[in-house]
């Protein structure tokens, strides 16, 4: 029985891999070997296929393929929450840890924090200008709503739990990751990618901007559609580093560790199985998988260089986490932080609008999935309105503004300032045509941004077929808390990218995808080894294949690192190449730009070149003087 397992096993990857294989090529002219299409002609004729046949056949074995690893491929049984396990001396009954007038005073400083974020959005609605005192009373809102959230669980009666020891060895190969992942994304520093993406320097001159002390609303939309605050970050960053280029990229640095360190985060919670005695049994080593396959894509080695794209991602993801945490502890503070970091990714950037819509997807489902959230009700709808008061104390204000400006929330949610510079095709979306562009740019079709541009897939040969084959397996669990949670999250990041975009595969929207991607793929991994007959104990080890693993991460790392290195260094455009010949000048050279590398005219009042010059010139006084153009 065990063979046949195996062999069943090898037919359906088989099958699924050449599926893969008729979709990428289109072709089967060198993939049966010459003495065996002699010896069978009939192979011999598949070679004058059409590749429209081809891939029509490609698809229809993918899709079989697909329904019989996830029909085949063994059951996942969840781990119960602590608040459903057997009460121990590690997991004792809850008991209220305070009076009463505790409990009503955390509820009071709440709720007067909601209304102020509230009183903040309802001036911006009437048309009251925005101030430096609206500001500080928003920020005053969100920090009362933290404080109450804190007063709440000190006197509320979640479940304590005792705190597992942390070994070194669990999170060594975490920091192993992080540290080979920042030196990937270090390499070039400031010289790769050649091109400049103008939405980049648009933000980054307008960030240039606020960091020389210019006074200017947070709430309201910057040139580029978003709101001013998300530019925060850069500016910031901007005043310790004097060169925006460099600025910029050390935000897009910091946050794509983040989002690897969000989604081993998220994996630690999810990837939780039931263990001998119905007790909770960590798999080793599939967290940290999953943190591989989103660090070996080639978005986050592209977007990890540059702002604004990458930081509501590793926001949106840790806010994520938060939640997750929240309803599984009964934890009012960090359900209160998933709240207020979901609605800081949504000002962020417009593809963080999508986190507050997933959350609250993942709030109601868990909501019927959970026997525990069901039996403790009262006690969870105060976590659920503590999630709720943490996004409202942070959208509030931006909700008044764009009820009072539908056209500014238009631009954002379109991005139609954002990439200005852009192609615009028709006006009206084939919303299909892109759902379906949508779904194979995650292991087919290229990139259709102007943004990345890239001529591979969001996710490279060795996580997209996993990732296919996890997610096949997430939707006969999405009755499951993994499955849910994994494939909303999914649905809806793929949804929203159709519809907000004219053009699809559209990489800047689909980047909250990455960490649900990153832990798809490790259940795709995990769901193989499982049908391979490894056995999933509390004390085992070897459940997740640790070298099998590393194998993995280390492929998709590298094949990542040299196609995107390779592409980095010979895609540019005519403003990127004048403006990093500017940057290369020494001190003292006046610069004369005579003709662009591609035959293209290019001023000195390009952004990109103003962007990423403006150190250079701050370095070598005005270069107003110098300022010619010929031909």
């Amino acid at each position: 029985m065990r063979l046949l397992r195996i062999l069943i096993l090898a037919l359906v990857l088989g099958v699924f891999y050449f599926a893969l294989y008729l979709l990428w090529e289109g072709s089967l002219r060198t993939f049966f070997p010459g003495w065996l299409t002699a010896a069978v002609p009939l192979l011999h004729q598949t070679s004058y296929w059409l590749a429209d046949d081809l891939r029509l056949l490609g698809g229809a074995l993918l899709i079989l393929a697909v329904l019989a690893f996830a029909l085949l491929a063994p059951t996942w049984e969840e781990a119960p929450w602590p608040s459903q396990r057997p009460r121990s001396a590690a997991y004792p009954a809850p008991t209220p840890r305070g009076a009463p007038t505790r409990m009503s005073r955390g509820m009071l400083i709440l709720a007067v924090g909601v209304v102020i974020a509230g009183a903040v959005g309802l001036a911006l609605l009437l048309g009251v200008p925005e101030s430096g005192w609206l500001d500080l009373a928003w920020f005053a809102g969100i920090a009362l709503v933290v404080v109450g959230a804190v007063l709440l669980r000190r006197a509320g009666n979640a479940p304590r739990r005792v705190a597992e020891r942390v070994r070194v060895g669990q999170w060594l190969p975490l920091a192993l990751l992080l540290t080979a992942s920042g030196i990937l994304l270090a390499w070039g520093w400031g010289k790769l990618p050649i091109q400049i993406d103008g939405s980049v320097a648009r933000t980054g001159l307008e960030a240039r901007a606020m960091s020389t002390g210019a006074v200017t609303p947070l709430v309201a939309a910057s040139a580029t559609g978003a709101p001013r605050v998300a530019l925060v970050p850069a500016a910031l960053a901007m005043r310790l580093i004097p060169d925006p280029l460099a600025a910029t990229q050390v935000i897009g640095w910091i946050a794509a560790l983040a989002t690897i360190a969000a989604t081993w985060a998220i994996g630690e919670l999810l990837f939780r199985r039931r263990g001998d005695g119905g007790q909770e049994a960590r798999i080793k080593g599939l967290a940290l998988l999953a943190a591989g396959f989103t660090a070996g894509t080639v978005a986050v080695l592209h977007f990890g260089r540059m702002a604004p794209f990458l930081p509501a991602t590793a926001v949106g993801a840790w806010a994520a986490w938060a939640t997750l945490y929240g309803l599984r502890m009964r934890h009012w503070v960090a359900l209160v932080m998933g709240g207020v970091l979901a609605g800081a990714a949504g000002l962020l950037d417009r593809s963080g609008l999508m986190f507050p819509l997933i959350l609250a997807l993942w709030l109601a489902g868990l909501w019927f999935i959970e026997r525990s959230l069901r039996s403790g009700a009262p006690n969870v709808r105060t976590g659920i309105m503590v999630w709720v008061a943490g996004l409202w104390a942070v959208l509030a204000p931006a909700l008044g503004t764009w009820m009072a400006q539908p056209a500014a929330f238009t631009a954002y949610v379109r991005g139609t300032l954002l990439y200005s510079d852009a192609v615009q095709g028709s006006a009206l979306i084939t919303v299909w045509d892109n759902l379906r562009a949508g779904v194979l740019g995650l292991f087919w079709l290229p990139d259709a941004s102007l943004a990345a541009a890239y001529p591979g897939s969001l996710l490279n040969i060795v996580v997209g077929p996993l990732f296919v084959l996890g997610f096949a397996a997430l939707l006969l669990a999405v009755d499951r808390r993994l499955g849910w949670c994994l494939v909303s999250w999914i649905l809806e990041v793929v949804v929203f990218s159709s519809l907000a975009n004219e053009l699809a595969p559209h990489w800047p929207t689909l980047l909250p995808l990455l960490p649900a991607a990153g832990l798809a793929a490790a259940f795709g991994a995990n769901r193989i080894w499982a049908w391979w007959g490894a056995a999933y104990t509390v004390h085992s080890s070897e459940s997740s294949a640790p070298a099998l693993g590393i194998a993995l991460v280390v492929a998709a790392l590298g094949l990542s690192w040299v196609g995107y290195y390779q592409f980095s260094q010979s895609h540019y455009d005519a403003a990127s190449a004048a403006a990093r010949g500017l940057r290369a000048l020494p001190v003292g050279a006046a610069p004369i730009l005579v003709s662009s590398p591609l035959g293209e005219r290019v001023t000195f009042a390009d952004p990109v070149i103003q962007y990423a010059t403006s150190a250079w010139c701050a370095c070598r006084g005005s270069c107003a003087a110098a300022r010619r153009t010929a031909g």
